[in-house]
């Protein structure tokens, strides 16, 4: 299977020195559109987001194993088993000579017929990082993913990136993404995100120098099923068409799912402002976090990412 280059890692949220900022849409924080509620919480045999997503006996052509030059991920009974090759040994990319920068696997549906990307599996990346140990450099990244059902069939894209300073201006040319199509053996069951383009869940507004991010209708997932359910903000600025001029910003994780508005300030990790990067909008990403105990490799899984409202800078 052919690869393509592709776009950007996930993080959370941001912070700036700014005074004036205004919110880049009116009356965002009104939910008077939104359908019922989203459930983020998992279910087996629970309602399939997209019909095209259940096997039939006569036909479908997705296989239980799929493999590219970098990836290999096989159905098994208790999910999906992920092989991710080093890029430095596996194809002599010495972009990857430093390790990675980030390592994801996001399950694909296809919802009120958009592709989007739901459920994210993000990975240790210091399997891939002389600068850990150089002697226990991995060439390869073996893993777990079971949020599935059985006769379902799961479209993945895995996201590759290689490490680079904050100071180095992006290029997504390095970046290696594939898309795998496998049938599900078994899993612990997954999330019905048929409702996610119902409505607008994440809002975010500026006040002075903090960002102020909330959800709205939104039930997080259970820790009966999963372990310690918290909360991942990503700011990132720029515009949401992901141009070059897009960038992360800063991030915010709690150990807790937010029952209330966030308050962030806004400064990036380094001690830059918005205006530092000559920004002018930026929007945050939701998500909530939680932990699979039989997957140590996955530094962090997160449930589909849900978007804020642009928000304007003065």
């Amino acid at each position: 299977m052919k690869y393509s280059k592709f776009v950007l890692g996930i993080v959370l949220i941001s912070a700036l020195c700014l005074a004036g900022c205004s919110d880049g849409s009116s009356d965002s924080s009104n939910s008077d559109g939104n359908k019922g509620v989203l459930d983020l919480r998992i279910q087996n045999n629970g309602t399939i987001a997209d019909s095209s997503r259940l096997v039939k006996e006569e036909g479908s052509s997705a296989s239980y194993k799929v493999e590219t030059d970098l990836v290999i991920v096989e159905a098994k009974e208790d999910g999906m088993h992920f092989t991710i090759k080093n890029p430095l040994f596996a194809l002599e990319d010495k972009n990857f000579e430093n390790g990675s920068n980030y390592i994801a696997v996001y399950r694909i549906e296809k919802i009120n017929g958009i592709e989007m990307d739901t459920t994210c599996a993000v990975l240790n990346t210091w399997y891939f990082d002389p600068q850990y140990s150089e002697d226990s450099t991995k060439e390869e990244i073996n893993f777990i993913y079971p949020l599935c059902e059985e006769n379902e069939v799961y479209k993945f894209r895995v996201q590759i990136e290689p490490r680079r300073d904050s100071s180095i201006e992006i290029d997504r040319d390095k970046f290696y993404c594939y898309y795998l199509t496998v049938k599900a053996k078994g899993g612990i069951g997954d999330i019905d995100y048929s409702n996610l383009k119902n409505g607008e869940w994440a809002f975010a507004s500026c006040n002075g120098e903090n960002a102020n991010v909330w959800i709205e209708n939104v039930i997080p997932p259970q820790d009966t099923v999963v372990q310690d359910v918290g909360t991942y903000i990503d700011i990132f600025y720029g515009d949401k068409d992901w141009g070059k001029n897009t960038d992360w910003f800063n991030n915010y994780e709690s150990e807790e799912t937010i029952k209330e508005s966030c308050s962030i300030e806004l400064k990036h990790q380094d001690g830059r402002s918005l205006e530092d990067f000559g920004a002018k909008t930026f929007f945050a990403q939701y998500s909530f976090t939680f932990k699979v105990p039989a997957c140590p490799e996955v530094k962090q899984w997160r449930t589909a990412t849900l978007y804020t409202n642009l928000v304007e800078v003065n």
